[in-house]
């Protein structure tokens, strides 16, 4: 028996690619009770801080692109005043970075720790996986 068959015997070769709309599908079947339920409104305003955040680093790493090329230009044209503008403006959008990429990873594992509460209180009291997810 090689190795294909043997995860075909067990059953473990039958899931979908990662990739797949089925992997989409069993991921709004087992979240979808959490952001339905008593905690929604916390779930949901996490869920959008993280988003959100996660915008705003996107746009901090934009703007360092367009910082840099009014450091170089500075350079470029020997301008003293321009270069340390330039040089406080890096300091405050590595200080802004981090505190957003802190900050999200707070709120992302926060959201993360009081789902797999919720999801631990709904499994001792219903005693299985599916009862949690059909109910």
């Amino acid at each position: 028996m090689t190795a294909g068959e043997g995860e075909q015997a067990n059953g473990a070769g039958n899931d979908p690619p990662a990739g797949s709309h089925g992997f989409l599908r069993r991921f709004i079947t087992l979240a979808a009770p959490y952001f339905t339920s008593e905690e929604r409104w916390s779930a949901w305003l996490m869920t959008g801080g993280v988003i959100g955040l996660t915008l705003l680093q996107i746009g901090i790493a934009v703007r360092l692109n367009v910082w840099n090329r009014d450091f170089f230009n500075a350079l470029e044209g020997r301008d003293w005043n321009a270069f340390l503008m330039q040089m406080g403006l890096f300091a405050l959008l590595c200080t802004a970075t981090m505190g957003v990429a802190v900050y999200q990873a707070y709120i992302k594992q926060l959201l993360q720790l009081r789902w797999r509460k919720w999801l631990n209180a709904k499994l001792v009291i219903n005693g299985s996986p599916g009862a949690c997810i059909t109910s």
